[in-house]
């Protein structure tokens, strides 16, 4: 694999680079996005009749 990496072009370094960064950027979206689920599943909404004005 890393044959393949030395081999390529700048152009094709900076696009690999690039794609594997964008890659990563919605990895995190992903997980945060079902942590947040998860958290809310864990810790339901209290109601709370106090509150309403």
């Amino acid at each position: 694999m890393f044959e393949n990496l030395t081999a390529m072009t700048n152009i094709q370094k900076g696009f690999f680079l690039m794609g594997v960064g964008i890659a990563g950027v919605f990895l995190v979206l992903i997980v945060f996005f079902f942590l947040i689920k998860l958290l809310t599943k864990v810790f339901p909404e209290k109601d709370n009749p106090q509150e309403e004005t």
